[in-house]
């Protein structure tokens, strides 16, 4: 695996917790390898989930160059104007 795939998959992989802790939530792997999401200390199924689209964008703004953050505040900023 070149290094541009690593970086890639780590993307891909940190993309969902991540947007999921921007909206507010925090997340905890599970030891299959899934996650479990809450809210207030209560397990949730979130009504927000981010998109397939909005989690395409987010990695392809971190592979682009942007940092964590920048991608993070991006997809914020992008959802606010959509509501």
């Amino acid at each position: 695996m070149t290094e541009k795939e690593y970086e890639l998959q780590q993307n891909i992989h940190i993309a969902l917790p991540t947007l999921l802790e921007a909206l507010g939530y925090t997340t905890k792997y599970k030891m299959s390898g899934g996650i479990s999401i809450y809210k207030n200390d209560r397990q949730v199924i979130p009504d927000d989930i981010p998109t397939a689209d909005e989690l395409e964008s987010y990695v392809e703004n971190l592979t682009s160059g942007q940092s964590v953050e920048e991608a993070t505040q991006t997809f914020l900023a992008t959802r606010d104007k959509l509501k």
